[in-house]
């Protein structure tokens, strides 16, 4: 695995899918794995955000690897990176019993417009949408990704999963 890049704009290069498994097992038996369940709710005449943020000064980076997202309603659901933040305030959980606590802040919101740099959009659909295998986002401190509906007054539900190491 090759990690290139630098402040803001960075990626992760994997040789095969063996060495993504392996990372995430490397990453799991560490502690360093964490998840979060998002649930923001409809509201009139605004979207909903899910946010996965990277605090200033956390240390680490954030690699997602694995989410699910879905809405109640048809609608495309984006992912875009550094949207303007909902002011995350949700505790992530280790995905290892008695693991170290996560440096990242997730929440929700319902701002008026979607924001940030699109780098994902979902088909339309009210299915589950799992992110595609080949979609790994390398989050650095002071930089947040967020999964967001297109439509207005939608519930979402999004379950994101990722790793922290050291940058």
């Amino acid at each position: 695995m090759n990690i290139i890049g630098g402040t803001g704009r960075s990626a992760i290069l994997l040789d095969n899918a063996n060495a993504a498994f392996d990372e995430i097992l490397a990453a799991l038996a560490k502690g360093r794995t964490f998840a979060a369940n998002m649930n923001p709710g409809g509201s009139v005449g605004n979207i909903s955000v899910a946010e996965l943020n990277n605090p200033l000064g956390s240390g680490k980076t954030l690699y997602l690897f694995a989410g699910d997202v879905s809405v109640g309603t048809a609608n495309n659901l984006d992912v875009r990176i550094d949207n303007t933040t909902v002011v995350p305030a949700t505790a992530p959980i280790p995905m290892q019993a008695g693991g170290p606590a996560s440096v990242a802040l997730v929440g929700t919101g319902n701002p008026a417009a979607n924001s940030g740099s699109l780098v994902l959009r979902t088909p339309s659909s009210t299915a589950a949408y799992n992110l595609p295998p080949w979609f790994w986002a390398a989050i650095p401190p002071n930089h947040r990704i967020s999964v967001q509906t297109t439509g207005t007054n939608l519930s979402m539900l999004a379950n994101l999963r990722w790793i922290e190491l050291s940058t």
